[in-house]
């Protein structure tokens, strides 16, 4: 992949003093433009397959292949719990071929009640018991068979009575879309 990179820097140089040549004897400027457009295409291209290829292996090595995989003991930032001695175990279970979105399992034990900060987008659907989440100004009670979705950049509150147990699934947002979000504040005042 790498001598991949090399040939395309070799082509925009070649494509660049092209273009440039043609815009500045005006022989054909819409030639120029074309290289210009086609070379950054390919550049595109190219950096695209060059990250989303090198996964791929170790995707299409999961594929069909049953594994057993158990929740296991995690942590919370310390700072992040208001109140009660929350215990949680989590798993991840997939993760796509370009390692931009993940999914697993989840569970907080309390009673307890936790801030969790999102660094990225997640979506989550209640397997087991229920939380009351205060997120964006509103106050939503979630229980089996709800889902919710929180976004990268926002702040939720969980109050945990006894148990909860959910599926998520969370996608990496783009660089673009991350500066979107940090420009714009999605906590209601």
């Amino acid at each position: 992949m790498m001598i991949l990179g090399v040939l395309l820097s070799v082509l925009l140089v070649f494509i660049v003093i092209v273009g440039v040549y043609f815009n500045k004897t005006k022989k054909n400027v819409v030639l120029g433009i074309l290289l210009s457009v086609a070379l950054m295409l390919i550049v595109f291209l190219g950096t695209y397959f060059n990250n989303t290829t090198k996964e791929w292996p170790k995707f299409r090595d999961r594929v069909g292949v049953s594994t057993k995989i158990e929740l296991t003991s995690t942590t919370m930032d310390p700072s992040w719990i208001i109140s009660g001695m929350p215990k949680f175990n989590s798993l991840q279970y997939a993760t796509s071929h370009d390692n931009s979105s993940f999914s697993g399992l989840w569970e907080a034990i309390g009673p307890a009640k936790f801030e969790f900060h999102y660094k990225v987008d997640e979506s989550i659907f209640i397997l087991e018991g229920s939380a009351e989440i205060e997120y964006l100004g509103k106050r939503i009670m979630l229980e089996e068979g709800n889902s919710m979705h929180f976004l990268h950049g926002t702040v939720a509150i969980w109050t945990v009575p006894e148990r909860i147990k959910k599926t998520w699934w969370i996608h990496s947002p783009s660089r673009l879309v991350r500066l979107r979000a940090d420009m714009h504040s999605w906590q209601t005042e």
